[in-house]
């Protein structure tokens, strides 16, 4: 098998629109609010259908989101795989807009991500803040590393985050994954483009000379 990397974005909360009805959806930062019935619902469906892939490493952020359903792949998976928290997979802090509407403030938060990226949204509701650059540093570079241990050793890795994570994996592959560079237009058309679902992700597959991006959606019954 080739070397392979599959990202997954965690499942359904309450600040998503799939676990409020019909209220609006929450912007989630680093806010840690636990699976819906929905979530778990979605957390078994995962572990079921990548029980029998032969996963070697899994990691995961800290947010139960996303911890929640890694543990469960990890525990339902025969090959036993290795589970890892790491910061580094945490989604942007948004500071005081946490919890906050996302189409009221998506102006709003498309500022500090392409207009001002060095600037900090600012503290509030107990969350500090962070420059967008900062997230995006830290998320590329721990991306770049489990894609490198991947494609040196082998192996097939599974990651589950957050959305932003993956709109910014999205504008770096559509850059040419070379440093952490991402053409402006490209990031602003990735962050302001449909979002995958819930559970749902990209599989990339290391092909001899390039990594190939492939779509998967866990819901309609796509396999890893």
């Amino acid at each position: 098998m080739n070397p392979t990397v599959l990202f997954i974005r965690h499942v359904s909360t309450a600040l998503n629109s799939a676990g409020r009805g019909t209220e609006p959806e929450r912007i989630r930062g680093q806010s840690d609010p636990p699976p819906t019935p929905e979530g778990k619902k979605q957390v078994t469906e995962l572990a079921v259908l990548l029980s029998k892939e032969p996963i070697d490493e899994i990691y995961t952020s800290p947010l139960r989101r996303a911890a929640v359903p890694a543990t469960a792949i990890q525990k339902a998976n025969t090959n036993k795989p290795k589970l890892t928290a790491m910061k580094e997979l945490l989604p942007w802090d948004t500071g005081k807009l946490t919890e906050e509407d996302v189409k009221k403030t998506r102006p709003v938060v498309l500022k500090y991500e392409i207009e001002s990226p060095n600037v900090s949204p600012g503290a509030g509701k107990g969350y500090p803040g962070e420059p967008y650059n900062a997230f995006k540093k830290r998320c590329l570079t721990a991306t770049q590393e489990i894609l490198d241990e991947a494609k040196q050793r082998k192996l097939f890795c599974v990651v589950v985050w957050h959305s932003r994570n993956m709109d910014l994996l999205e504008a770096w592959q559509q850059s040419g994954m070379k440093g952490l560079e991402i053409e402006p237009q490209v990031l602003r058309d990735a962050l302001s483009g449909d979002q995958l679902g819930t559970g749902d992700g990209w599989k990339y597959e290391w092909n001899g000379k390039q990594w190939k991006a492939t779509e998967v959606d866990f819901a309609d019954g796509d396999k890893a």
